[in-house]
């Protein structure tokens, strides 16, 4: 009955200490909220500063204001209560990374020792706005908000349309054109004078004039029409591996806002912990160590976020730089499907960017049809065989020299005596080609065609061992996908959620819940490296293949 007593009246002060500590903090953030004024939003910075236990964080990034690095503003929304992204798995992957979510219900068990106005109430989610223009002004008509961006279907149209490397492209079809005015180039009359006055007494002039057959002009415009096609063929292959990397682009986008969302939930769950393991760090449950592990890996987790944050501007600007557009413009990328709590369902939403697992992929052998019907390389050599076959013709047409017509007027003094003689003269000059009749070119462009032929097996050869490739490629993410969305994303999610759980009531350690915690972000992590990697293959078997696999709706 002693010990009861003692434990009884050790707990009653140790419960009078904790109000007081609360009270104190409540007093604290009533005088700061008025400082700020009713309207102050709670920024992360804000919460450590009230917080009195709590590790100052890094600042997030685009709290500086510059509107001239157009950093997005971080805003956190702090789960809680039945409802919140961590309880609910159903909620988790409802999150926009570019849309703002309104304040949830904090439960008992998720406030701060500040009480209801302390940090506890400071948010915790972080959302991205990347709609800040140039003068640091939110642009009205927020895309973000409405769910909407730009798709890849859109960014490969515009890359196309306007982007300079596109222009930069197409502007080399006019100077393969210009071989049509190159073949239409004779041999220019010429002025003759031929002054012998004191040797001859002779004086001429007249005109040299070169005369060649029509079919010479004729082969040397077939061969400009089939050196035009084959080259439009190189260009056309170039603006597809331009397409190629614009694809690589976007899907960088869309896996670096995936991270962020992946980085700035750990990093909830980790300010999380932490306030958790405060409150039994004062009601002395757990030693001081759990407290400081907890605020290691929440400082380290908010590192991580603002790396992933980069990440996002650095993807953002480079789709805008490929697009043609500033590298600062506002652009708006949709997310993928929830893939937290909801994957389930996710499996079945179909999305450009992930497959759909409701149709089997087509055999091997249709792709390899593909690529030997649309590969423009193959195109390319075939039209480097036409060109080649009219530069043999255009060979065999030069045999026949052409003539040379000089005439004019031509006097004579006729002396000692005679009179002075003034007529035409005319001249004809016929070269034989006896020893040059165009051999050199005839051995190379029939050595070139043999060339070409074995060159065509070749880049077949090539072609379908990169559509092998891929395709295997293909088939191995898609199975990863799959697997993760189907039940590892939803398994692994609520494992750390009973972990979390677990260390609130008393159940695990603080070490084995950050190991879980950690476990589950990997997991979300290798999801997304598989979604790049089934976008990687899938670019490539596109561009093994030589024509758009996917075409929207």
């Amino acid at each position: 009955m002693d010990l009861q007593k003692h434990s009884a009246k050790q707990y009653k002060s140790k419960a009078w200490l904790a109000l007081a500590y609360s009270l104190a903090s409540l007093s604290a953030t009533c005088q700061h909220v008025q400082a700020q004024g009713p309207s102050a939003p709670m920024t992360n910075a804000s919460r450590v500063e009230m917080s009195p236990v709590a590790t100052p964080l890094s600042k997030p990034a685009g709290s500086t204001g510059d509107p001239a690095q157009n950093l997005p503003e971080l805003h956190y929304k702090a789960p809680g209560g039945p409802q919140s992204v961590i309880d609910d798995p159903a909620k988790a992957g409802q999150r926009n990374i570019d849309s703002d979510v309104p304040p949830m219900p904090m439960s008992s068990i998720d406030a701060e020792p500040g009480g209801a106005g302390g940090p506890g109430n400071a948010p915790v989610s972080a959302t991205i706005r990347y709609d800040v223009d140039a003068n640091g002004k939110t642009s009205p008509a927020d895309p973000s908000r409405s769910g909407d961006g730009i798709s890849i279907f859109n960014s490969l149209d515009e890359a196309l349309a306007k982007s300079p490397r596109a222009a930069a492209i197409r502007a080399l079809f006019p100077v393969a054109k210009s071989e049509f005015m190159r073949a239409t180039e004779q041999a220019s009359p010429q002025f003759n004078k031929d002054s012998g006055i004191a040797a001859e007494q002779t004086f001429r002039t007249g005109t040299i004039i070169t005369v060649e057959p029509p079919w010479k002009l004729v082969f040397r415009l077939i061969v400009a029409k089939k050196f035009v096609d084959q080259q439009k063929l190189d260009l056309m292959a170039d603006l597809w591996r331009l397409r190629a990397e614009v694809r690589r682009t976007y899907t960088e986008v869309v896996v670096a806002q995936e991270t962020l969302e992946t980085q700035a939930n750990l990093y909830d769950l980790a300010h999380t912990l932490r306030v958790v393991t405060e409150k039994r760090f004062q009601a002395g449950d757990v030693p001081e160590l759990d407290l400081l592990k907890a605020r290691l890996a929440e400082s380290q987790y908010d590192v991580e976020r603002l790396v992933a944050e980069r990440r996002v501007i650095r993807a953002k600007q480079q789709l805008n730089i490929i697009l043609g557009r500033k590298a600062e413009a506002p652009i708006t990328v949709p997310r993928l499907p929830a893939f937290l709590g909801e994957a389930k369902n996710a499996v079945q939403t179909k999305h450009p960017l992930l497959p759909d697992f409701s149709r089997p992929e087509r055999p091997l052998e249709s792709f390899i049809a593909l690529s030997e019907k649309f590969r423009y390389e193959l195109k390319s050599l075939d039209q480097q065989l036409l060109v080649n076959k009219a530069n043999l013709q255009r060979t065999y047409g030069n045999m026949v020299p052409n003539v040379q017509y000089w005439t004019g007027n031509s006097n004579t003094y006729n002396l000692p005596s005679g009179p002075r003689l003034s007529a035409y003269y005319f001249g004809v000059n016929m070269p034989t080609n006896l020893t040059d009749f165009g051999q050199g070119d005839l051995a190379k462009f029939k050595a070139l065609a043999r060339q070409l032929n074995y060159q065509v097996g070749s880049q077949k050869n090539i072609i379908i061992g990169e559509v092998s490739s891929a395709y295997n490629n293909l088939l191995a993410a898609r199975q990863k996908l799959q697997n993760y969305e189907e039940h590892i994303l939803h398994d692994s999610f609520e494992v750390a959620r009973l972990a979390r759980r677990s260390y609130e009531v008393g159940q695990s350690d603080i070490t084995s819940t950050l190991q879980t915690q950690q476990n589950n972000v990997l997991i979300r992590s290798l999801y997304l490296q598989a979604i790049q990697l089934y976008q990687d293959a899938f670019t490539e078997l596109e561009m093994a293949c030589g024509i758009p696999l996917l075409e929207s709706d």
